[in-house]
């Protein structure tokens, strides 16, 4: 079997070259030998590429003002997906830190919303995955896995997605599953819309937006 990893990340703009770190996460955790799905094996993980991130700029020659925000690192929040066999089921296993987030679908049931799960936590300053191992260690990543069943779906979705969506559920399910469809027939113009859309509305932050879903199938 592949690796089947899945991840987004959002840089944050207080950070320096947070956009970059953000890059850097996913393709280091998708790549990554082993899979990480412990806060420990996190953590040792992130110092690792955070170690190599900094790297990027020293040496160079930086205004005092982006040497000092340099000094303090990048952050970007994180959500991580992996599956794996054991004994003939499969299991997912996720990993996150911050607001971006991992929604699992089954039937007409929300089964799991990691880290966040009630749209009134979104935009309270949460922690973020740093570059800076100082920063990152004062912080807690959630970890959680249990066993897929057969047609169940996996979205990944930055904030203001997260947000929107995790609330549309809650209020107005139709537009929520509707939203799913798209994704999962590969609409990408239809999606693109109803995120315009729903920023003119005045229901969605005009922010970066990542999704991704990942479905299982029915037996």
């Amino acid at each position: 079997m592949s690796k089947l990893r899945f991840c987004v990340a959002d840089g944050a703009t207080e950070g320096f070259d947070s956009r970059r770190w953000a890059r850097t996460l996913v393709k280091h955790w998708t790549a990554a030998v082993l899979p990480i799905t412990t806060s420990e094996r996190f953590e040792h993980w992130v110092n690792l590429v955070g170690e190599r991130f900094k790297k990027r700029w020293e040496g160079q020659q930086l205004s005092w003002y982006a040497q000092e925000k340099a000094e303090c690192g990048a952050f970007a929040a994180f959500i991580g997906l992996s599956f794996c066999e054991k004994q003939e089921h499969l299991f997912w296993h996720a990993i996150g830190l911050g607001d971006s987030c991992l929604f699992v679908r089954r039937a007409d049931q929300m089964v799991k919303s990691l880290p966040i799960d009630d749209p009134a936590n979104f935009g309270n300053a949460p922690f973020l995955v740093a570059s800076n191992p100082a920063v990152h260690r004062e912080q807690a990543c959630a970890v959680f896995s249990d066993t897929v069943q057969s047609g169940d779906r996996f979205l990944l979705l930055t904030d203001a997605m997260a947000a929107w969506y995790l609330r549309s559920f809650r209020t107005e399910p139709t537009e929520a599953l509707n939203f799913e469809e798209l994704l999962a027939k590969g609409c990408d113009d239809e999606v693109r819309q109803l995120v315009t859309q729903r920023r003119i509305d005045g229901v969605l932050k005009n922010d970066d937006v990542a999704a991704m879903l990942i479905s299982t199938e029915k037996s």
